[in-house]
């Protein structure tokens, strides 16, 4: 049996492919929590260019290509990574707080 994948599900790994995902900065040691929480085992199928690109930056990064597809799963899951778009969105609002921040400063001075 070969499932196509849905068109959200193609959407998001698609977007991922592309780089439209970053990488939120972080300071845990995502190989060593990967490492500890193997609990459940699943099938999963991905496209092959998906799987090729984990494959590829696992043999980088130094660790089993499941381990970092499980980390990355973790990252999106827990909100420690997120679409591209609104990290930008973030990043503006962050400049925008420092501007008000800074303007209310001047006021009080």
């Amino acid at each position: 049996m070969n499932k196509k994948l849905n068109k959200k599900e193609k959407e998001i790994a698609d977007n991922f492919v592309s780089g439209k995902f970053k990488k939120k900065a972080s300071s845990s040691n995502f190989k060593a929590m990967a490492q500890k929480t193997k609990e459940s085992r699943i099938n999963l199928r991905l496209q092959v260019n998906v799987l090729e690109y984990f494959q590829k930056l696992s043999l980088k990064e130094g660790i089993p290509y499941q381990t970092l597809i499980n980390s990355v799963l973790f990252k999106v899951a827990s909100g420690q990574m997120i679409e591209g778009k609104f990290s930008d969105f973030a990043k503006t609002i962050e400049e925008l707080k420092k501007q008000i921040s800074n303007m209310n400063r001047k006021k009080q001075a």
